[in-house]
């Protein structure tokens, strides 16, 4: 009986052991089969990001340049007339600064989140890939604009080479420079970064000087830009509204629904609509309360 008993208890730790190493191998091939999948989105999404890259690569056929003169009918501020109630504050005014104000509060505390250098980068890189073309114009100190197409992933080099050949024989030797403003910021041609990295997407506007110490002769484009020369549209006609007629294009107070209105903005709604505290008043009445008959 003895021996019985040790033959069963033999079997039954040889069927366990072999239950434990199934369970272990499944565990293994389940970690495995969890990190191909993971290996296998990891190539597709490095997949299309390559995708992108290239497509992104391609430089423009057609850089399009067009060329613009200033404007023969220059701005005049003077010419705006603005009534002295259009700088009155409303209680308008103050509900939306409020309400603004609220909205950057809570916008400003979703960005304080404790974000790596690498994550900030990834995000801002996200926001920027959707644009496919960066658009830059190149103001002359004559004032004429040139503005051409170029692929975000194009170098500082690459606009410095479309400069070059849009300058007349009589400036192709002359030294330059291209900065941005403000602040100013000078641009360098043997820059590494590339043109969304910089800052530039979607559009930018740069400005054209000569180095220190060398002097340009204008017209600074040649001659083939200039003679299909745009004149740049002359500014629009300002019209100061009506104080109504701004509040009543002022969306943002219907735009924006509270469950619940916070304090401090109950006690600005009392400050500039004194109607609520008499509101206020009359609920404060006990409910025994009857006015008389007279």
């Amino acid at each position: 009986m003895e021996r019985v008993r040790l033959e069963e208890q033999r079997k039954e730790q040889e069927r366990l052991e072999r239950m434990e190493q199934e369970r272990a191998l499944q565990e293994i091939q389940l970690r495995e089969s969890i990190r191909k999948k993971i290996r296998m989105e990891e190539e597709r999404k490095r997949q299309e990001e390559q995708k992108k890259e290239m497509e992104l690569l391609s430089v423009p056929k057609d850089r399009k340049p067009q060329v613009f003169a200033p404007s023969s009918t220059p701005f005049d501020p003077r010419s705006i007339e603005i009534p002295d109630e259009f700088y009155e504050v409303t209680a308008q005014d103050l509900k939306n600064n409020a309400i603004i104000a609220k909205k950057k509060k809570m916008e400003q505390e979703g960005n304080n989140q404790l974000k790596t250098k690498e994550m900030r980068e990834k995000e801002k890189i996200k926001k920027l890939s959707k644009y496919k073309s960066c658009y830059i114009r190149v103001k002359f100190p004559d004032r004429v604009e040139v503005q051409a197409v170029f692929n975000p992933l194009e170098k500082p080099s690459d606009v410095y080479q479309f400069v070059e050949e849009c300058l007349s024989a009589a400036n192709k030797a002359v030294p330059f420079h291209l900065y941005t403003v403000p602040p100013k910021m000078i641009i360098e041609k043997s820059s590494n970064k590339n043109l969304r990295d910089l800052g530039f997407v979607p559009a930018v506007l740069m400005h054209f000087d000569i180095n220190e110490g060398h002097s340009g002769t204008t017209p600074f484009l040649k001659e083939e830009l200039i003679k299909d020369i745009k004149e740049k549209l002359p500014p629009p006609q300002v019209v100061v509204p009506k104080r109504d007629q701004i509040i009543e294009a002022t969306p943002i107070v219907n735009e924006v629904k509270m469950k619940k209105v916070p304090k401090e903005e109950e006690e600005l709604m009392e400050i500039v609509n004194p109607e609520n505290e008499e509101k206020k008043e009359e609920k404060k009445l006990p409910a025994w309360f009857m006015k008389g008959k007279k």
